[in-house]
């Protein structure tokens, strides 16, 4: 996903852009947040998706947070990543810093993760990762632009189909950590007891995971 260093300033598709003068999108380094219903159709999350794949190499890690419209939004990423003869690397619901790992450890060529991150519950996105589980920068986000206004026709037959994969990302992401921790042996012998309250987030059962991985007593 090569980018070049002075990328010039690209402007959104005058539709994509009708949506972020509405205040309903937001296009940023950040990713892409929408209100649901009102910020992007199905149509326009397939063309986005389709723009980040045509710019990606062959494998691509999906992730998603737990607000309710995810799992809508995961089938259309999937469908357009299968249209565009991506491997999908699927981690289902899993904390930002999982997917990020995921792509890391997995050596994959970008990620998806579907979140809008602290905004409020209507809102969903997509957060675009590139090799080594980077976020995009203002050079990527050009070349998305770029990308998203040369969009091919989605109705486009293609040359092969993609697949799917479905990983434990949780536990290869607990793994790294542990591995990374130089006194594990002393903090399990402390027995911590650990209030967790994961307020309907993705770290919900990950926390609880991790902890007890370090011997903890967990009360959630």
């Amino acid at each position: 996903m090569a980018a070049s260093k002075k990328s010039k300033k690209v402007s959104l598709p005058q539709e994509v852009q009708k949506s972020v003068d509405s205040g309903n999108l937001m296009v940023s380094v950040s990713g892409i947040r929408g209100t649901l219903p009102g910020g992007f159709s199905s149509a326009s999350l397939a063309r986005f998706v389709q723009s980040f794949a045509a710019m990606t190499g062959k494998s691509i890690v999906l992730g998603n947070d737990a607000r309710p419209s995810g799992e809508a939004l995961r089938s259309i990423i999937q469908g357009s990543l299968l249209l565009s003869g991506k491997e999908i690397i699927d981690t289902g619901l899993a904390p930002t810093p999982t997917v990020k790992a995921v792509v890391s450890a997995r050596k994959a060529s970008a990620g998806i993760i579907v979140t809008a991150s602290h905004n409020p519950i209507q809102w969903n996105g997509l957060k675009f990762l590139k090799k080594g589980g980077l976020f995009f920068g203002a050079s990527e986000l050009e070349s998305w632009k770029r990308a998203l206004l040369e969009a091919t026709d989605s109705t486009a037959a293609p040359k092969k189909m993609g697949t799917i994969k479905t990983i434990d990302g949780v536990s290869l992401h607990i793994e790294s950590i542990l591995k990374r921790i130089p006194n594990v042996a002393q903090i399990r012998k402390q027995k911590y007891r650990v209030v967790v309250d994961g307020v309907n987030g993705a770290g919900r059962e990950a926390l609880p995971l991790l902890l007890e991985a370090l011997g903890c007593k967990v009360i959630r």
